[in-house]
């Protein structure tokens, strides 16, 4: 089985609806345009015989096309990098068509945000093998799957999905570095994976 790991950082967050936990459809991307994709890693995994091997991390920063990048405090990328440095969103399609086509599963760490932005930016771009292959792939909250192992409450006495951050913190017991630049984020949320299920901790894929 195979399975990517993947995280994207943006200009912003998206519109929401007003009931909870609930997203506009990608599709509409007038609500995404305040969430432009800045950059977007993954790393391509397989698990076999309940062994997970691994491959490198993909780094790609896409470069901006008619929009500004005003939070480089953020996740330090400013527009000037990302338009000399960066990819465009139609080449990053065709890297997606070749690393995804076999993929299984996309975990995320509240993966409905990654999932959704990406896939706006395809139907912007009217990217439809990519939206086709990203349809039919299985999606899967590492957050979620977590919430019951970490144990954190929120202020309403709930049980609460913890932050990468704080799921980092519970697993290894050490502070979290580089937060909020999505090649980091996606090496240490796959440290949390890797750990978790090889101690049986949580099953993510069933």
């Amino acid at each position: 089985m195979k399975f990517a790991i993947i995280d994207c950082e943006t200009t912003g967050f998206p519109i929401r609806p007003k009931k909870f936990n609930t997203w506009f459809s990608p599709k509409t991307i007038s609500k995404y345009n305040s969430s432009r994709t800045v950059s977007i890693s993954f790393k391509i995994c397989n698990l076999d015989n309940n062994v997970i091997t691994f491959n490198e991390t993909e780094d790609y920063i896409i470069k901006p096309d008619g929009f500004i990048i005003s939070n480089d405090n953020f996740h330090g990328i400013t527009t000037d990098h990302a338009l000399e440095h960066g990819i465009t969103m139609a080449d990053f399609s065709a890297i997606f068509n070749e690393k995804f086509s076999e993929v299984d599963n996309i975990i995320a760490h509240n993966v409905l945000f990654d999932v959704n932005v990406i896939q706006s930016e395809f139907y912007r771009g009217n990217f439809t093998r990519s939206i086709d292959i990203m349809n039919g792939i299985n999606k899967i909250c590492s957050g979620d799957k977590t919430i019951a192992i970490v144990g954190l409450i929120n202020k309403g006495g709930y049980p609460k999905m913890p932050r990468l951050e704080e799921l980092y913190e519970y697993v290894f017991n050490s502070n979290l570095l580089n937060a909020h630049q999505s090649r980091f984020d996606v090496e240490n949320l796959f440290k949390c994976i890797y750990e978790l299920h090889n101690n049986n901790t949580v099953s993510f894929f069933t």
